[in-house]
């Protein structure tokens, strides 16, 4: 059976940003390993440096004491004198990647990216409170909305089995309406709001992209220093048998630089708009007042006002209220990243190594190894959370998944 493609929630579903939001810290990530390119780099040429140095002082120390004529002794010497020449070579291309390359960027990440201690970054949370303010007054609206229809639809079903409910569900049909119709008015200012908030993030992402490139082109300049002649090199290949493979210096190197000014920042912020951003919901359903109906609208489906969104039907959505600001800890450490305290033992209940706990807080799942947590509900422990402060654990459905430790309650259920 093919594995489920997990579907990306539209931008403007409640807590539909945070892609959007996670992309900066994603994003400097990503930078982070380029830096640790251009530094692994700069080592390797003073290194290089380093043996041409070794070889020529070695080398001019024994040939000095040769028993040979002046003349071909200092022809010698001066054929030893290139390992200098390419020591300094390759000190210039040391300096070239610290002043253009590693320097700046050092810089650059101190002045706009802050690593803070557990979580996202500043940047990010910054970020994820003008998310957060921009969607708060339509996720005020939109749960309302999702409560009165909710209401409504328990109400609309009663009607049928009891005539004296009619008054009632007459009400409830009415706020739902106003309702709707409020969400409806609200709609295209929560759009703009929305849209504000995240031309914040696009700029992030422009200057990213526009340093990241700058800094590619003069890494791939500190690497390509003029040569004096056309080299072909010949690359053996691990078949005997096979011709070896022959490449050009200076083709390489003109086609790798014109790779590194190929980058496109408008092509990506396109990208990051249309995948993360307002242009992955142009084709959301919004959320519209729906007549009660018995065959569509019974109770039984209307678990998924509840449960998901009903905007877009992304499962888990209307829940989705956990907060940025005190996270789990991560389960892989990335680029620059602290290391966090290590949670405290789990009480096992009995010999399975099973126990049940409370959940304090929702959790929304980012990968399809986790549990989706809903506060309030129970779920069994499975052992101990490992180093990262991960535990596994299984609904009453039988679905079994890793979520954060720090999100349940031990000491509010029953063992």
């Amino acid at each position: 059976m093919p594995k489920k493609e997990k579907t990306q929630p539209a931008f403007y579903d409640l807590n539909g940003y945070n892609a959007a939001a996670k992309q900066i810290d994603d994003g400097m990530k990503s930078a982070g390993h380029l830096f640790n390119a251009m530094d692994g780099m700069f080592k390797l040429q003073i290194k290089f440096a380093k043996e041409y140095e070794k070889y020529a002082n070695t080398h001019e120390s024994k040939i000095s004491k040769m028993t040979e004529y002046d003349p071909v002794k200092q022809v010698i010497l001066d054929n030893i004198k290139i390992a200098r020449c390419n020591a300094g070579h390759h000190r210039q291309i040391a300096d070239e990647i610290s002043v253009k390359c590693s320097g700046p960027a050092k810089q650059w990440k101190e002045e706009t990216w802050k690593k803070s201690f557990f979580g996202p970054s500043n940047a990010q949370k910054d970020q994820i409170k003008k998310f957060k303010d921009a969607q708060s007054p339509w996720e005020k609206l939109y749960k309302n909305n999702a409560s009165h229809q909710q209401a409504y639809y328990k109400a609309a079903k009663l009607e049928q089995e009891l005539e004296q409910k009619k008054e009632d569900c007459k009400a409830k049909e009415q706020q739902y309406q106003q309702s709707s119709e409020e969400l409806e008015n609200e709609k295209q200012s929560y759009i703009q709001n929305m849209n504000q908030s995240f031309e914040a993030a696009m700029e992030f992402e422009k200057n990213r992209l526009k340093k990241t490139s700058e800094l590619i082109i003069a890494f791939n300049e500190a690497l390509n220093l003029e040569k004096n002649h056309d080299t072909v090199f010949e690359l053996k290949s691990k078949d005997k048998n096979a011709e070896p493979q022959k490449f050009n210096v200076l083709e390489t190197l003109e086609s790798v630089r014109q790779s590194a000014h190929s980058i496109s920042i408008e092509e990506n912020l396109n990208i990051y708009n249309n995948e993360m951003g307002p242009n992955n919901a142009t084709n959301m359903e919004w959320p519209v007042f729906q007549p009660y109906d018995e065959s569509k609208n019974g109770m039984a489906n209307s678990k998924i006002v509840a449960e998901g969104n009903v905007a877009s039907g992304q499962k888990g959505v209307y829940n989705q209220s956990a907060e940025y600001d005190s996270p789990p800890a991560q389960k892989s450490q990335s680029y620059d990243s602290e290391p966090e305290s290590e949670p405290g033992p789990v009480q096992i209940a009995d010999a399975s190594g099973e126990f049940t706990a409370m959940v304090k807080h929702p959790w929304a799942k980012q990968d399809d190894d986790e549990l989706e947590l809903v506060e309030g509900e129970v779920i069994y422990v499975l052992g101990e959370p490992d180093e990262e402060g991960w535990c596994r654990g299984r609904k009453d459905d039988g679905t079994e998944g890793l979520f954060p430790a720090d999100y349940v309650d031990l000491g509010e259920a029953a063992a």
